[in-house]
């Protein structure tokens, strides 16, 4: 995603659960390769036909970015700090 591309994943339940946060991530299942050639198709004919979605695709994937994480973290810790400082 932050490449700017659509990915296509197994749909296991960690990328199934990514998969119902972002739309544009599309499961296939990897063992029927007809229909992971399909998904992967479909989601490069995504890219050329909506010029956002890699826009989209990349301000998703920030979320995803050691900053962005590392700040999740901070915020996690600060206020477990301050609870037992109380």
């Amino acid at each position: 995603m932050s490449a700017g591309l659509a990915p296509v994943v197994q749909p296991n339940a960690a990328f199934a659960g990514l998969a119902r946060r972002h739309r544009d991530i599309r499961l296939a299942d990897f063992a029927d390769p007809e229909a992971a050639a399909d998904a992967i198709e479909a989601a490069h004919a995504a890219l050329e036909a909506d010029e956002a979605l890699r826009t989209r695709l990349q301000a998703e994937a920030q979320g995803y970015a050691w900053a962005a994480v590392a700040e999740r973290y901070d915020e996690v810790y600060r206020d477990a700090i301050a609870r037992a400082g109380r």
